[in-house]
């Protein structure tokens, strides 16, 4: 189970079995060879399929190569640069729009509102990608689930493309609401239960707590995540809610 909650949090590439990835958004790419991939696109003479880049032996010209459509493309030096951007453009988006739609923003709507928006560069990209979390925030003012999931992809956005910008702060709100929705279950349940912290090994600091055990008050008075920073490696530590055993591995009710 706890492998699953990893994977749900941590893993922004996961997407629903369900889903359909969204369209990539591509600038087209102006080439001067767009008919015949045996041509250099700078003296147009033949030079056969190619696999890797290349001086073209009659201009002397370095010739780049780039797979389009299944397709090797020859390409110039500029407008191998604009392909490359474009490939980057086309990967945050899709990973993000991803996440995005698994986050409850509809997919119809997220790509008429990336339209309206006339999104054309990559920092552009971002801030619409971050002001649409935050249109997800607002949409979901009671849903605190919804909120904690949303949370956690911001600090995962933060974390690969903003140098992990406000990332703790993220974290921090994403993990104390786990506290407050198991401080309520534990309230409301004849079972006894214990918060167990969930963590990775990348981190030395979520390393020495993980599978660490505590009552719900300690955190509630002392929350400790998310842990600080190990290097460049932000905490990725979760709270986990486990019904208490006794040593014969049988639960424990409350007394009521």
């Amino acid at each position: 189970m706890f492998k699953k909650i990893f994977n749900r949090l941590f893993n922004s590439d996961s997407v629903d079995d369900d889903f359909n990835p969204v369209n990539n958004y591509s600038i087209t790419i102006q080439t001067n060879n767009t008919t015949d991939s045996k041509l250099c696109p700078y003296c147009k003479n033949e030079v056969g399929e190619k696999i890797n880049k290349f001086k073209c032996p009659y201009c002397k010209q370095i010739v780049f190569v780039r797979k389009k459509n299944a397709k090797s493309v020859l390409l110039t030096e500029e407008e191998n640069t604009e392909f490359g951007k474009n490939k980057i453009f086309n990967s945050v988006k899709k990973k993000n729009f991803n996440s995005l739609v698994n986050n409850g923003y509809d997919l119809q709507q997220l790509e008429l509102d990336f339209q309206n928006s006339n999104v054309r560069t990559l920092n552009h990209l971002k801030d619409f990608i971050w002001h649409s979390y935050n249109f997800l925030l607002s949409k979901y003012p009671t849903d605190f689930n919804k909120q904690k999931l949303i949370y956690y992809s911001m600090s995962n956005f933060s974390i690969e493309y903003e140098n992990g910008k406000d990332a703790e702060r993220l974290l921090k709100l994403a993990s104390d609401i786990d506290l407050r929705e198991f401080s309520k279950t534990i309230k409301d349940e004849y079972l006894s239960y214990q918060i167990v912290i969930i963590g990775r090994k990348d981190n030395k600091y979520c390393a020495g707590d993980n599978r660490r055990i505590f009552k719900i008050k300690e955190l509630l008075q002392n929350p400790i995540l998310p842990h600080q920073k190990d290097g460049n490696k932000f905490c990725s530590c979760v709270y986990g809610l486990e019904p208490i055993r006794d040593s014969n591995g049988r639960l424990i009710f409350k007394d009521i």
